[in-house]
């Protein structure tokens, strides 16, 4: 790892900085943990982490350790990490300064950008949660190099977002870019999208292109959130415009995320409807906004009745 990030891990080691780890990583990075002489607690990584139970944990050991409204918390981990971590941020002692240190390209490129925090019920992904921006967000890119080709392309599922969200972005891709400068396009163009509206008013929706299946496969089938997203991507050019079929096909190549996606079905969608009715994105109308890329770079909004949606759904895949 670079000198300027130990550095600034050294820098961290004083009675304000409270860090939440990632337990995989101590096995593989041990000597940079022994860096720290602060108060860490280790949380397994991945959905599991993102409960009541795994929060409360969290809380009492930091107000244990005497956390104070000057304190700041260190995330350093995955996007479930990440996420858990900033919402523990908003909500202690009324909320403080937090910092991520994505080690994922998920959490890298998304879900350290923003300030979505949030756990899961049993009902769906992140229903309790908040808006909280860190106060940094530290990019070592000695993590990335070191995760396995299955994590990559799980980060890759959300960069297929990016690609259909952003022409500049889908034209890298295909000009071959080194991956590290796609990254941070990514990361810029999540932050311009989230400056302009940061509690999802309006422009912010386009960034959950895809998400509505996507979480909805997630819960129902257990996979990984960022391949989840890459099939909802695929159900919506499906249903609404399946010329950009070929360019999602090309795409997903050139991730190297198609070994992992199975040719969709209707059993996929058996009682999926069950999980997106209880999508956060659903007014109270029973109304939901669906992300549709019209061409790449251009993106409408369209609000649709669930009854509406589940039968061209119905039939699509029947």
């Amino acid at each position: 790892m670079n000198s300027v990030f130990l550095d600034k891990i050294r820098n961290f080691n004083n009675t304000s900085s409270y860090f939440i780890i990632d337990s995989n990583l101590r096995k593989h990075y041990s000597g940079l943990f022994n860096l720290i002489d602060s108060p860490k607690y280790f949380v397994e990584g991945g959905e599991q982490c993102k409960t009541l139970k795994v929060f409360e944990e969290c809380v009492d050991f930091l107000i244990e350790h005497e956390i104070h409204r000057y304190s700041q918390i260190i995330a350093i981990g995955g996007g479930t990490v990440n996420d858990l971590s900033g919402f523990i941020a908003s909500t202690i002692l009324r909320g403080i300064e937090w910092i991520s240190i994505p080690t994922t390209v998920l959490s890298t490129i998304d879900a350290s950008i923003g300030g979505k925090v949030g756990i899961n019920t049993k009902y769906g992904k992140n229903l309790v949660g908040n808006f909280h921006n860190p106060k940094e967000i530290i990019v070592e890119p000695e993590f990335l190099k070191s995760l396995n080709d299955y994590e990559v392309s799980n980060g890759h599922g959300e960069l297929l977002k990016y690609a259909f969200l952003d022409k500049d972005i889908f034209n890298a891709l295909n000009k071959k870019s080194d991956i590290f400068t796609i990254y941070k396009m990514c990361m810029d163009y999540k932050k311009k999208i989230t400056t302009e509206d940061f509690k999802e008013n309006g422009l912010r929706k386009i960034l959950n292109l895809g998400h509505t299946f996507g979480h909805a496969f997630e819960k129902k089938n257990n996979t990984s959130h960022g391949l989840s997203v890459a099939r909802g991507i695929e159900v919506i050019l499906q249903l609404f415009t399946p010329g950009l079929l070929s360019d999602y096909s090309s795409l997903i190549a050139k991730l190297k995320i198609d070994k992992y996606i199975d040719s969709l079905t209707a059993r996929d969608f058996d009682n999926i409807f069950n999980y997106i009715a209880k999508d956060k994105k659903r007014s109270d109308n029973d109304k939901i906004d669906i992300i549709i890329p019209r061409d790449i770079g251009e993106i409408e909004i369209k609000t649709l009745s669930l009854s509406e949606l589940e039968n061209m759904v119905v039939k699509t895949w029947n």
